[in-house]
């Protein structure tokens, strides 16, 4: 008798352990949703923000590009005595390698964007 008591209790158990499982589920899945939405939130104003930056891109290239390509771009800072220059068809390019130039012989103090002058040739 009592090998059939053993199996009569988890038995008994069974209803109550399938309700727990059923009020715990939709508990988890809404929790697992909340999740899910937020990580979609924030992975779609990810994707915005690159297909803005990629339009800007394509932009610059078709406004710097071949239309533009016999332009010349010169920047020059100067720091103390000396003189650093950049050259490039995209004015950007141009101004960060003045700037390269001149933070590979002086601290970034000197060689700040707002001393760059740049002319088109």
């Amino acid at each position: 008798m009592s090998r059939s008591h053993t199996l009569v209790t988890p038995m008994k158990m069974l209803p109550t352990l399938l309700l727990s499982g059923l009020f715990l589920a939709p508990l988890t899945a809404g929790a697992v949703d909340a999740q899910t939405e937020h990580r979609l939130a924030r992975l779609e104003t990810e994707i915005r923000h690159l297909q803005a930056r990629i339009q800007l891109l394509e932009d610059e290239r078709r406004y710097y590009g071949r239309a533009n390509s016999d332009t010349l771009h010169v920047c020059r800072i100067s720091a103390f005595t000396r003189n650093y220059e950049g050259e490039s068809v995209h004015p950007g390019i141009a101004r960060r390698q003045a700037q390269k130039a001149c933070e590979r012989e002086n601290d970034a103090m000197f060689c700040r964007t707002e001393n760059i002058r740049c002319s088109r040739y």
